[in-house]
């Protein structure tokens, strides 16, 4: 299984639509509205952030919201989970926002 996460942001640009990758600063960190596009960096303030990564064969595109920081901690989420699977630990299921969902608490529970 792939542990690689990537964030990526739906921008406008002229042929359209396109998921463009993330700009990502020296600190790790997302650098809030930039992307590349067109062999350099370009800053897009529209569009909102997407976590890909593949299950198999399969591309898995999750669509995370507007802010770099929130991309950024869900990245790192989404990278530790898959890690966690690949060596075999079970995981808490989350439901598309990252939270647990009312079944996943209600199984613990009982």
């Amino acid at each position: 299984m792939n542990r690689e996460v990537n964030v990526t942001k739906r921008v406008k640009t002229p042929q359209g639509l396109r998921y463009c990758p993330v700009v990502i600063s020296a600190n790790g960190r997302i650098r809030p509205d930039w992307v590349l596009l067109n062999c350099g960096e370009e800053r897009h303030p529209e569009g909102a952030y997407y976590l890909e990564w593949h299950e198999d064969t399969k591309r898995i595109r999750l669509s995370i919201g507007k802010d770099a920081a929130t991309a950024t901690a869900r990245r790192l989420q989404k990278e530790a989970e898959l890690n966690a699977k690949n060596n075999g630990i079970d995981t808490v299921p989350q439901n598309g926002n990252g939270r647990r969902s009312l079944s996943a608490a209600v199984e613990d529970f009982l």
